[in-house]
């Protein structure tokens, strides 16, 4: 659910993590998207994810982090 998944994302950007999240929940409630978003999401999707769906909030997400100056490829820690 989404308590979940903004106590994980809490912990990722705590522990120094920069890169993007997208979050995926399949208990979607009214909200939740905004409490992911400002816990440090990069994204929000919901089950079941529809490919289209999943391919524009990669693209988004990538594309917002790159006008952050964030590297977004590379193996992890480059």
């Amino acid at each position: 659910d989404a308590a979940e998944v903004v106590e994980r994302c809490v912990g990722l950007r705590a522990a120094g993590y920069a890169r993007p999240v997208v979050a995926l929940t399949a208990h979607a409630m009214r909200g939740d998207a905004e409490k992911c978003v400002a816990a440090g999401c990069s994204g929000y999707l919901t089950k079941p994810v529809r490919p289209g769906d999943l391919v524009r909030t990669v693209r988004a997400t990538l594309a917002a982090e790159a006008g952050r100056g964030l590297v977004v490829g590379g193996p992890p820690g480059a």
